[in-house]
């Protein structure tokens, strides 16, 4: 009986894994801190400081770990930013493309999420799957 019943638990975890959150419609702008205050999560403070005037736009899927992560860090340092995610509205999707080839962000074909825009003033940077440490030197 386990035998029979062994693949399809199988089948179940796998489309479960890669599904994740993926089933939340729409824009979200909303961060993950906000969410986290709403279960009574708090963060620290992080005594650098950064640009108040930069726009921060990701595009990613909210599956996506190193998406959160990013956002994680963006969070705890009080940054505020947008997520966009790129299988729910075509045109967010059309926009995140339009800054992988205006930036050239592509290798060997493929995009690595989050994919990040930053407009600072006049200036806008374009990163694919950037650590953070890059993130935070334009903010600086």
């Amino acid at each position: 009986m386990l035998k029979k019943i062994f693949p399809l638990l199988i089948v179940v975890i796998i489309s479960l894994l890669i599904s994740g959150c993926e089933n939340k419609k729409g824009n979200s702008s909303q961060s993950l801190d906000n969410i986290e205050r709403q279960f009574g999560k708090s963060h620290s403070s992080d005594q650098k400081s950064y640009r108040s005037d930069a726009k921060i736009i990701i595009y990613g899927r909210p599956s996506c770990s190193r998406c959160v992560n990013i956002m994680k860090e963006l969070d705890d340092r009080n940054l505020v930013y947008n997520f966009f995610n790129v299988d729910d509205n075509e045109l967010e999707n059309r926009e995140m493309w339009n800054l992988v080839n205006k930036y050239r962000l592509q290798k060997n074909n493929s995009v690595g999420f989050p994919v990040v825009k930053i407009n600072i003033g006049s200036r806008e940077y374009g990163y694919s799957n950037p650590a953070f440490y890059e993130i935070e030197e334009i903010l600086q």
